[in-house]
């Protein structure tokens, strides 16, 4: 305990005698300060005993003053010095003390007596700096939509774009998350930026792309349908590319394999698991 704590514990305690030397009341002493009779008087007495010492109003140690199951000191002296000359944890220890001395001891007792003898460290947490990914020149931006307030209503749709190179941001609230907005928002980062947008990079948000959402079955199978924002920015002529997502590259390649088979690219078999 820090040296402070006991301070306190010894100005607490020395007001209780203090109070009923002035009243000469227990009763009002132990009512005032919310203690019991039992309590005053275990303290008075070892206050008293002591000749008025007021380090005697701290707590005794409270250890037993005999365990029966203790380690024996010579095999803690073992345990040390296996550490000290050989660095082998708790582990390896124990199988030592089987192999050449034939004592078995759990790990967990091993483990507490190197910590006990300060033989064990924590080993430090290495923060790294995260490393910001950045481009060489302008023109690659992220873009993305958050929602303020949840799906309440009177939400309001922040749509997000920044620059790899620069960080240069630019934002806009909507009233609802559309294809209508996203596309007002391309128009607003086109009118804004200082310099020309090469690509941009969104993810799989049905208001950015229809990868996700499905194809219309009476649409030509081997031409996939484009999104409007897609449509946008290829006009305006910038890459629209999307995130990778947390696909693991089976399940990936099983999504590619069965769109080509919607699409005619591949013929459906018996064999067929996609």
């Amino acid at each position: 305990m820090p040296k402070y704590y006991y301070e306190q514990i010894i100005r607490k305690r020395l007001a209780w005698i203090l109070m009923y030397k002035q009243i000469n009341n227990v009763s009002k002493v132990c009512l005032y300060f919310g203690i019991s009779r039992k309590c005053f008087y275990k303290w008075l007495k070892r206050y008293e005993g002591s000749g008025g010492d007021p380090k005697s109003l701290i707590d005794h140690s409270r250890r037993p003053k005999r365990s029966p199951m203790l380690t024996p000191k010579h095999i803690q002296t073992i345990v040390v010095n296996l550490r000290r000359t050989t660095s082998f944890g708790p582990d390896r220890i124990r199988l030592f003390l089987l192999k050449d001395h034939n004592i078995s001891l759990p790990r967990a007792t091993i483990y507490a007596i190197l910590k006990r003898k300060g033989l064990i460290k924590k080993a430090k947490k290495i923060r790294r700096k995260p490393k910001c990914y950045q481009m060489p020149y302008p023109g690659y931006l992220q873009v993305d939509i958050k929602l303020l307030g949840g799906y309440r209503p009177g939400r309001f749709v922040q749509y997000t774009a920044q620059d790899d190179a620069t960080r240069l941001r630019f934002i806009q609230l909507c009233q609802e998350r559309s294809i209508s907005n996203s596309l007002d928002f391309l128009n607003y980062i086109l009118k804004r930026s200082p310099f020309k947008i090469k690509l941009i990079r969104t993810d799989n948000d049905s208001v950015f792309t229809n990868a996700y959402t499905g194809e219309p079955r009476t649409h030509p199978l081997k031409m996939p349908r484009l999104h409007p924002f897609s449509i946008a920015c290829n006009s305006n002529g910038i890459i629209h590319k999307l995130k990778q997502t947390c696909l693991s590259t089976a399940k990936r390649q099983c999504r590619e394999v069965s769109q080509d088979r919607r699409r005619g690219v591949l013929p459906f078999t018996k064999d067929s698991r996609f």
